[in-house]
């Protein structure tokens, strides 16, 4: 399956470089790729992420955490858009940036699971969660 990962950066968010940030996406993506590469799911060819971070100019949403979610069955696309707000970089001072980006993104995946299961059983297929959620697990932890 090809996973895709992009992100747009909204400005600076309070502590926190936009260089870091795209650091963080460009490894978190390429450890995500090379692990569903090899992987097939039924119904599943491609998993487009868009990934908003909020700053200091552009504000993209008002909570953080899973913002849509669509299955586009004649290309095998599932398509998901996630939205960090400026004010997660404030939460839990006793973590580091890159533990913030982390804990977000692994808990957001195994969010978006659940919301891939529900939209391929609409449409006559089975999603293997708990494989999708193990390989989470590796590429992220």
């Amino acid at each position: 399956m090809n996973f895709v990962i992009s992100a747009a950066i909204g400005g600076q968010a309070t502590n926190v470089s936009n260089a870091s940030l795209r650091n963080l996406n460009l490894s978190m993506a390429k450890y995500l790729k090379s692990g569903f590469e090899n992987i097939e799911f039924v119904g599943v060819d491609k998993l487009k992420i868009n990934l908003y971070i909020s700053g200091d100019i552009s504000e993209y949403c008002n909570c953080s955490g899973i913002k849509n979610v669509r299955y586009i069955k004649n290309k095998k696309e599932i398509s998901s858009e996630l939205c960090i707000q400026r004010i997660y970089w404030d939460t839990l001072p006793e973590l580091s940036i890159e533990e913030k980006f982390i804990k977000f993104m692994y808990s957001s995946l195994l969010d978006l699971s659940i919301l891939i299961e529900k939209k391929l059983e609409n449409n006559g297929y089975f999603f293997d969660k708990e494989k999708f959620n193990k390989i989470i697990a590796e590429c992220v932890r």
